[in-house]
């Protein structure tokens, strides 16, 4: 079986809300319809909250690096927390 992935269902999903035919709703149809239209909704909430925290996390990663090309006394620090062994015994 082939797994999808979150856009693909998604896009999927939108694709079938856009091209459904609502001329004759019948009241399976209409049922069927906002069914179809609370999936896209789910889909497209789920992808633009990760962008978002994709975003997110990006921004944090300049900032981090802004600070340190910056502040030579921060970036000390982010060398001393995180890689300790680049630093040289200060005499």
């Amino acid at each position: 079986m082939n797994e999808l992935s979150v856009e693909e269902l998604t896009e999927n999903k939108v694709k079938e809300v856009l091209e459904y035919e609502t001329e004759v709703m019948t009241e399976q149809k209409a049922r069927t319809f906002a069914a179809k239209v609370q999936q896209a909704k789910i889909g497209m909430t789920f992808n633009r909250d990760r962008n978002q925290n994709k975003r997110i996390e990006q921004g944090q990663i300049l900032r981090i690096i802004t600070m340190i090309t910056t502040d030579p006394k921060e970036r000390e620090k982010y060398i001393k927390n995180s890689m300790p062994k680049l630093l040289t015994e200060k005499k």
